[in-house]
């Protein structure tokens, strides 16, 4: 989280998903901005067929995390 997310209580945090129902067999970023209560998912998403060319559509200057057991099954990873 950056320090102005962090100022204002909320930030952006996008994740990667492999098995998302609207788009099968592909990979795709959704973006969804979390505070102290919780996560809301932004509407639109970025997809692509692999993680590559998907992570290449992200904004730049974000920072990739892998996958943690507290994810749930089907997230790849997050950039914030």
């Amino acid at each position: 989280m950056n320090n102005e997310a962090a100022t204002c209580g909320t930030w952006l945090l996008w994740i990667g998903i492999d098995n998302d129902v609207e788009h099968p067999g592909k990979m795709v970023a959704r973006a969804h901005e979390v505070d102290h209560q919780g996560g809301t998912v932004l509407p639109d998403a970025m997809v692509a067929d692999t993680r590559n060319p998907l992570r290449v559509m992200l904004p730049e200057g974000l920072m990739r995390h892998d996958r943690t057991s507290a994810l749930p099954p089907g997230v790849i990873e997050t950039w914030d």
